[in-house]
């Protein structure tokens, strides 16, 4: 077996042990963080908005859509959604062109429930009247049980925070979104960043430095190898 198999091989194992193991401890009391940073999410799957209809279309509540990659969810207020489009139905802080969800004139958060459970999800968030405002954000267990609640500030006429949250273990089956502030006129959220898997960590470039006759000259508390 080559070396590079070996190394492969051994990572994988490694990653896999170490998931299962982690799991296991975390599974009694697993931590949800809130995070503020698209790029920090790692989210692999999105619901676009644009699947749901055209830009004014009303949106039936409750709302049933599908993922990218299938993800079946439910979402749910006590206001009516509304399809809009940043730079033509609406001019807010979103970025040009962004399908957007609009819970219009209600004084009511939206409610989402995940068929399967998830890692992690988020959202660029918006109040839709002018000045500071708070977006909130609280996920919920199969049970119901809540896992966390977060907040976020923002500013209508100058920014869009994200807000989102990732937990060690794939418990997240409810979330909800709000803004305290809205004062009846509702709140906007673009497409939403969804986490359903882990990602595994990539090996190191430098983990392993060989001679010119390929032979391992330095390991990293992995292994010995020997000639």
């Amino acid at each position: 077996m080559s070396i590079t198999h070996i190394i492969k091989n051994l990572s994988e194992n490694n990653w896999n042990n170490q998931k299962n193991d982690y799991s296991q401890l975390q599974s009694k009391n697993p931590r949800i963080n809130l995070v503020t940073n698209p790029a920090e999410l790692r989210a692999n799957d999105i619901v676009d908005w644009g699947n749901c209809g055209k830009e004014f279309d009303f949106l039936p509540t409750p709302l049933s859509v599908k993922s990218t990659n299938g993800l079946s969810l439910k979402l749910s207020s006590l206001g009516t959604f509304l399809r809009l489009t940043e730079g033509s139905g609406i001019k807010g802080n979103f970025t040009s062109g962004d399908e957007l969800l609009f819970l219009e004139f209600a004084d009511s958060a939206i409610t989402i429930d995940f068929a399967t459970p998830i890692f992690g999800i988020g959202t660029q968030i918006q109040r839709a009247f002018f000045g500071a405002f708070t977006g909130i954000i609280e996920a919920f267990d199969r049970s119901g049980k809540s896992l966390g609640k977060f907040s976020v500030s923002g500013k209508s006429n100058s920014s869009t925070p994200f807000i989102g949250v990732v937990s060690e273990t794939a418990n997240i089956s409810r979330i909800t979104l709000y803004v305290p502030e809205n004062g009846g006129y509702g709140f906007t959220i673009n497409g939403l960043s969804i986490v359903t898997q882990l990602e595994q960590p990539t090996l190191p470039s430098n983990l392993f430095l060989f001679n010119k006759n390929r032979s391992v000259s330095t390991t990293f508390n992995i292994f010995q190898y020997n000639n």
